[in-house]
C-alpha cells in the first residue's frame, strides 16, 4: 500500500480573535515537518459577488472539496474553538485530531507536543489590539509575515506575560497617524527577499487565503484607493482610481519575479493600472475556492485527446450556411478566475440539460483549483458531461484578470504561454483552448480603438481567433493574420456598474444588429449570473436567452466554430 503524503489542516470560527497568528505558525510548522498546510475557517455565508465570507458551503462545493483532499492526503486536525461543519466526517474518516481547544496556550502545547518542538520565538500582537472602537484588528491579516518568515509563535497579549528573552517582535496597535498602508509595505519590503510572490486585498480577502498565502511564501499589501475629482473622471470612477500602494506593488513584483498577484482588486482601475506594467491578478473571494490547496494534488484528464469541438459543422456545413444567409450565435463568459468556479459549473450544469453551446473563459488556475468538476468538458453527455457544448477559451491572459489596453505585448505573451503549458500539463489537448477573449483591449470611452500588436501577440502563441472588445455591433473583422482572426461582440451594450461590453437581458441580444449571413455573440459577467443568490432570483430572465438561442431562429454552435465561419465569410465576399 502506497503511503499517503501529509497535510496539516487547522479548522476554526472566523469570529475567533487568534486565527491571524495561529495560521502563519502553523504553516513553517507543517512546512518542518514535510506536511502541506491548509486552513478553514467557518462563518455564516451569503455566497454574492465579493462576499464578506465567500461562497455557501453547497454553493461552493466545500464538502466535495473537503473529501477530495482527505482522499488524497493523510490529514492532521488541529480545531481552535468549537466547530460542526466537519466535524462529524472527521470522526467518520478517523483522522487524527492533534488538538482541539478554546485556549492558545493549550493549542500551542498540543502542537508542541505532537511535532516535539520549543517555544523558541514569539511575535506578539499587543492586547490593545482588542479593544473595542480601534480598528487594529481588522488589519491582523497583513502581519503574518512577521510570525512566518521569523519562525516564530504568533500571540496576542501583553509584554509581562511573556519571556522578554523569546519575544523577536512586538506588532503594537494602529494610531490615529499610522495608516495600515504603511505598515503592510514595510513589512511586505522587510521580507521581499524571502518571498516568492505578492498578494493584494482587503482584509477579508487576505484572512481567508492566509494558509494559501503562508504556503507559498508571498507578502501581503493592502491600500485604499487614490480618488479622483468627477472632473478629471473620463467613463468611471470604478475603472480610473487605483491604490495608492501601486509603487509598492511594481517594486515587489520585480523583486519576487512574479507579475501574478493573488486576492481581489479595490476597483478595476487596480486591473488598469496593473496591466500597464504586465501584472495580473488571481481573483480569490474569502472560500473561492474553499481549499485552495487542491491545486497541490497531481491530477491528469482521463480524455487528454478528444478536443472539445470534433462534434461541431464541417468546413462544408458552413459553407451551406453561409449561401442559405444563415445567422450563427452563440455565449460567451468572462470569468474572474477561481473566484468564478462554482458560477462556472453551474453554467456547465445548464448546458447539461439545455444543450445550449457557450464558450467560457479559462484560466490556468480554473483546471488546477476545480479539476473534478472541470473534467465535465471532456465527458459525454451519456456520462454526465457537457462534451461538446462548452468550449473552454483562454481569458485575459490566462494567469489571472489584467486590462490588455495597456499591457506591453511582450507580457501578455508571457501569461498567455505559461498559462496554456499549465493547462496542457492536466487536460492535454482536450481541454486547450484555442481562442482568445479579452477582458478590455480597447478604451473604455469610445470603444474604438484597436491594437494589432495585442492581436499579434496571442496569435505568436498559436491560438485561432481573439475575441475583441473593439467596436462591438455589425459584424467586423478586425485583424487578420497570417493564422488568427480577432472579431467583435454583438450587442453594443455597455453596463451601468462597471463600464464593459456585456449583455445582460434576452433584448440586447435578439434586438442587436444582424447580418445574414453572420454571427451574434454576446457576453455575459457570469458571477451576477450564475452565483447561486443571482439563480434564485433572477434566473428566469437569463433563461429567456437560453431558450430563443437554443429553439432555432439562428444556430447556436460554439464561438471556435464561429472564428471558422467569419473565415469562410471573409473568403466567399460576405465580410471584409
Amino acid at each position: 500500500m502506497i503511503e499517503k503524503k501529509k497535510m496539516l489542516m487547522f479548522i476554526s470560527q472566523l469570529e475567533m480573535l487568534e486565527v491571524s497568528v495561529i495560521i502563519p505558525t502553523l504553516s513553517w510548522v507543517a512546512e518542518q515537518a514535510g506536511m502541506v498546510f491548509e486552513a478553514y475557517l467557518g462563518s455564516e455565508r451569503d455566497g454574492v459577488l465579493f462576499a464578506k465570507t465567500g461562497s455557501t458551503v453547497l454553493g461552493g462545493n466545500h464538502f466535495q472539496q473537503f473529501n477530495y483532499l482527505n482522499a488524497y492526503y493523510d490529514i492532521c486536525y488541529c480545531v481552535y474553538g468549537p466547530i460542526s461543519l466537519f466535524d462529524s466526517s472527521i470522526q467518520a474518516f478517523s483522522k487524527n485530531v492533534i488538538v482541539r481547544t478554546e485556549s492558545i496556550q493549550d493549542f500551542y502545547c498540543g502542537v508542541q507536543d505532537y511535532f516535539g518542538l520549543e517555544e523558541e520565538k514569539i511575535v506578539l500582537f499587543d492586547m490593545e489590539y482588542t479593544n473595542d472602537g480601534t480598528t487594529s484588528r481588522e488589519f491582523f491579516p497583513y502581519f503574518y509575515p512577521e510570525v512566518l518568515f521569523q519562525q516564530a509563535w504568533g500571540y496576542i497579549g501583553r509584554k509581562e506575560d511573556f519571556p522578554p528573552e523569546k519575544i523577536v517582535s512586538v506588532v503594537s496597535p494602529l494610531s490615529d497617524t499610522t495608516r495600515v498602508e504603511t505598515l503592510s509595505a514595510e513589512i511586505a519590503h522587510r521580507y521581499e527577499k524571502q518571498a516568492k510572490g505578492v498578494a493584494f486585498g482587503d482584509p477579508d480577502a487576505i484572512l481567508s487565503m492566509m494558509a494559501t498565502l503562508c504556503r507559498d511564501k508571498y507578502v501581503a499589501l493592502y491600500g485604499s484607493a487614490n480618488s479622483k475629482k468627477v472632473k478629471d473622471i473620463e467613463v468611471s470612477a470604478y475603472t480610473e482610481q487605483y491604490t495608492c500602494v501601486m509603487e509598492d506593488i511594481k517594486q515587489l513584483t520585480e523583486i519576487t519575479d512574479n507579475y501574478v498577484l493573488v486576492g481581489r482588486q479595490i476597483g478595476d482601475g487596480d486591473l488598469f493600472e496593473w496591466g500597464k506594467h504586465g501584472i495580473c491578478i488571481k481573483i480569490m473571494d474569502p472560500n473561492r475556492p474553499a481549499f485552495p490547496s487542491v491545486s497541490t494534488i497531481p491530477y491528469r484528464w482521463a480524455n487528454t485527446e478528444r478536443c472539445w469541438d470534433e462534434n461541431e459543422p464541417s468546413d462544408e456545413q458552413l459553407i451551406q450556411y453561409a449561401k442559405q444567409g444563415k445567422i450563427l450565435s452563440t455565449l460567451v463568459w468572462h470569468s474572474g478566475e477561481m473566484a468564478h468556479n462554482e458560477a462556472m459549473i453551474n453554467l456547465m450544469e445548464l448546458a447539461s440539460f439545455t444543450g445550449i453551446k457557450m464558450g467560457i473563459g479559462a484560466h490556468a488556475a480554473r483546471y488546477q483549483t476545480s479539476p473534478q468538476l472541470w473534467e465535465l468538458l471532456s465527458v459525454e453527455r451519456s456520462q454526465g458531461g457537457v462534451w461538446g457544448l462548452i468550449e473552454p477559451i483562454l481569458h485575459c491572459g490566462g494567469m489571472g484578470v489584467m486590462a490588455e489596453c495597456g499591457c506591453p505585448p511582450e507580457a501578455l505573451k508571457r501569461h498567455c504561454v505559461r498559462a496554456m503549458k499549465e493547462i496542457e500539463e492536466i487536460a492535454g489537448k482536450a481541454g486547450m483552448p484555442k481562442g482568445y477573449m479579452a477582458f478590455m483591449d480597447t478604451d473604455l470611452k469610445t470603444l474604438t480603438q484597436l491594437h494589432p500588436e495585442l492581436y499579434h501577440a496571442v496569435e505568436e502563441i498559436g491560438l485561432d481567433y481573439f475575441i475583441s472588445s473593439a467596436l462591438p455591433g455589425r459584424n467586423r473583422i478586425l485583424y487578420q493574420g497570417k493564422s488568427m482572426i480577432a472579431f467583435n461582440l454583438t450587442p453594443r451594450n455597455v453596463c451601468i456598474g462597471s463600464p464593459y461590453v456585456r449583455m445582460s437581458v434576452m433584448e440586447d441580444i435578439v434586438e442587436c444588429e444582424r447580418t445574414a449571413p453572420g454571427w451574434i455573440m454576446g457576453v455575459l459577467d457570469s458571477p451576477v449570473v450564475s452565483f447561486t443568490p443571482y439563480i434564485w432570483n433572477r434566473g428566469s430572465k437569463f433563461m429567456e436567452v437560453v431558450n430563443w438561442m437554443v429553439q432555432g431562429e439562428t444556430i447556436n454552435v460554439l464561438p471556435h466554430t464561429i472564428s471558422r465561419y467569419i473565415r469562410i465569410l471573409k473568403k466567399m465576399g460576405y465580410i471584409e
